[in-house]
C-alpha cells in the first residue's frame, strides 16, 4: 500500500469520526439564578412617600443600598439569570434591577 493511499484512508477515518462526534447530545448550559427579584404583585404595592421600613417589610431585604446626600438612601433589589457551558466562563445572559 503506498504511502499516498495510507494517508488517504488516516484522513477519511478521522473525518468519520468528527462527523460522527458532531452529531453527539448538544451540551445544555448549567443555569444559576443569582440575587432575588420581588415579585410582581409586591412591586406594584410599593407607593411614593412609603418608609424604608415599610419597603423593607413588604420587599424583603435590599441587594445592596445606595446614600446620595441630596435624594436620600436607595433600596435596589438585582438579580441575574447565569448560564455556563462546559468549561466556558459563566456568563450573564439576563439581569433584572429594580430600584426605591
Amino acid at each position: 500500500m503506498t504511502a499516498c493511499r495510507r494517508l488517504l484512508r488516516g484522513t477519511t477515518a478521522a473525518l468519520m469520526l468528527l462527523g460522527a462526534a458532531a452529531c453527539g447530545p448538544v451540551i445544555e448550559p448549567i443555569v444559576d439564578y443569582q440575587g432575588y427579584q420581588p415579585r410582581g404583585e409586591d412591586l406594584q404595592k410599593v407607593q411614593i412617600g412609603m418608609s424604608k421600613q415599610e419597603v423593607q417589610a413588604l420587599l424583603g431585604s435590599p441587594s445592596t443600598t445606595a446614600t446620595i446626600e441630596q435624594l436620600g438612601e436607595g433600596y435596589y433589589y438585582i438579580s441575574s439569570k447565569v448560564e455556563t457551558v462546559a468549561f466556558f466562563e459563566p456568563r450573564v445572559v439576563e439581569r433584572q434591577i429594580f430600584a426605591v
